[in-house]
């Protein structure tokens, strides 16, 4: 499969989070922003590796990565990575002070499992081929192409991740999507537990992503498909295998507290590089966290 081009970036940093609070009738949203400065001054390495791992990036623990494809397999998503000798990558050059060997515990669908970090260096990544900065971590079986997430043993107890899976339409409880259904263009449903995620298109550029836990909305937001130089400005379609420059998609889910909602892993396209972002939901309360972008080639 062939993708388009696709903000620009050659590397993720480990972000320094300053929520900002959006009040809604529905719900509180945190929107977690990032200070690019602070970010730099928490990465720099040290003339010694140790066991001490990066600052903790999120409100809930952990690190998010992704599963490593080999470079001549097919891909599922353009943006997986392909490192030489890792199972697992984590798009940083903050864990340039971690000891190889490093044991960790790593979550994808199906999988729960030891893993040690191997080591953190440049690796050339996207269609250009630009040195990126890549932890990379050893793991003992393979894993599903996607995002995983990186833990400390102590931090795991239940945690576990859920498989993402595609919702029909007809599934969707009316509240989420009202009768009659939609154009399966027009929008796409997805399950993961007790978590119902819609995209719903909105106008010919706008859709709604709403996120419900038994069917209660604790989510909302409107996506916005953007244009670059002279893009043709065709109306969003969200039965494309690849989205929309803007629109979100939810590619993971992991259940990181047996009493917690799952944290949502949502993937947002644009024209040179790719941005992931993380939801986390603690009862009426749900935070949108920037999870990184990352440089993926020349539009």
């Amino acid at each position: 499969m062939s993708y388009p081009p696709v903000p620009k970036r050659k590397s993720w940093l480990l972000f320094v989070l300053a929520p900002a609070v959006i009040a809604s009738p529905l719900l509180t949203v945190e929107v977690a922003q990032y200070n690019p400065k602070a970010a730099i001054a928490t990465a720099q390495p040290s003339n010694q590796a140790t066991s001490k791992l990066p600052p903790k990036p999120f409100p809930v623990p952990g690190w998010l990565g992704f599963a490593s494809v080999p470079a001549n397999a097919k891909h599922k998503f353009p943006w997986s990575p392909s490192h030489p000798s890792g199972q697992i990558v984590i798009f940083s050059d903050a864990w340039s002070q971690v000891k190889p060997g490093t044991p960790l515990v790593a979550l994808a669908p199906g999988v729960k499992q030891p893993v040690r970090f191997l080591r953190s260096s440049e690796e050339r990544y996207g269609c250009d081929g630009v040195p990126t900065s890549m932890a990379a971590f050893s793991a003992p079986k393979k894993l599903s192409e996607g995002p995983v997430w990186v833990m400390r043993q102590q931090d795991t107890g239940t945690a576990t991740a859920l498989p993402m899976q595609d919702l029909p339409l007809a599934n969707v409880p009316a509240n989420l999507l009202p009768r009659p259904l939609p154009k399966k263009s027009d929008a796409r449903a997805w399950k993961a537990g007790n978590v119902t995620i819609v995209l719903r298109k909105q106008s010919a550029y706008k859709a709604k992503l709403t996120l419900a836990i038994n069917s209660r909305v604790v989510y909302s937001n409107i996506e916005e498909k953007y244009f670059f130089g002279g893009a043709e400005r065709e109306p969003v379609n969200l039965s494309k295998d690849y989205p929309d420059p803007g629109i979100a998609r939810p590619i993971g889910a992991f259940q990181l507290k047996a009493e917690a909602a799952p944290t949502i892993v949502l993937w947002q396209p644009g024209y040179e590089g790719h941005s992931f972002n993380i939801i986390v939901t603690e009862g009426k309360t749900s935070k949108l966290v920037e999870a990184g972008q990352v440089y993926f080639c020349a539009y």
